[in-house]
């Protein structure tokens, strides 16, 4: 039986908005300009300090290291306030979870994503249910692009790592399934704007209802 690792942000969510709304009232409080989401949805793959920082960079602006500690920490705890602001489950992630579980497929949650933010945003949209475990990227020692998170996760659900899927839309989730060996299901729909030929997934899909296919196939 597979084992599914799933990204959480652009694969099961569209969480950009909500992302984009917290930053923006940070960013306001301290004296920045407002960010737009296609400003924002190329970067969430990573962690939320790069975001911050990388987002303040592009207004030509620096901050010290401290000084970006401090607006990460008060994005954080925005978002975690307003979790479900202009946010919304993909069209299909209910129906292809419950069949998943229905099947006895364990699945998981691999993200960059640090708990702080994630454990609320699984809540709101009553989706921890569904997952034997959540590995956020501040939970592991090495988080996406590396292959040893997916492996963490993969091992976490008492799955064989080998019999593992890991299913995202960026190129850090795909990249990992590379480097961890695992098959790799890339949601083309989601906010990478990587390449389909430069990624190499075992499969794409353009819809989460094309999952289930996806894998009852995969040898």
């Amino acid at each position: 039986m597979r084992s599914l690792l799933f990204d959480l942000d652009g694969t099961l969510i569209d969480s950009a908005r909500s992302i984009v709304f917290a930053l923006n009232d940070v960013f306001a409080d301290a004296g920045f300009g407002p960010v737009d989401v296609d400003a924002v949805k190329p970067l969430l793959a990573g962690d939320a300090m790069k975001l911050v920082r990388t987002l303040i960079a592009e207004q030509h602006r620096k901050i010290s290291d401290d000084e970006n500690s401090v607006l990460t920490k008060r994005f954080l705890e925005t978002y975690k306030a307003n979790p479900a602001r202009d946010a919304a489950l993909y069209p299909g992630a209910l129906d292809v979870l419950q069949h998943f579980r229905e099947a006895g497929h364990p699945m998981a949650i691999c993200t960059n994503k640090p708990s702080i933010t994630a454990a609320p945003v699984l809540a709101v949209f009553d989706l921890g249910g569904f997952f034997d475990a959540v590995i956020c990227g501040d939970q592991t020692e090495f988080k996406k692009p590396d292959g040893r998170h997916v492996l963490e996760t993969a091992v976490a659900i008492g799955g064989d790592a080998t019999h593992a899927v890991m299913i995202g839309d960026s190129g850090n989730d795909i990249y990992a399934a590379h480097d961890a060996g695992v098959t790799s299901v890339w949601a083309a729909f989601g906010y990478g704007l990587e390449k389909v030929e430069d990624l190499r997934p075992t499969a794409t899909i353009n819809h989460l209802s094309e999952l289930p296919g996806v894998i009852a196939d995969l040898v």
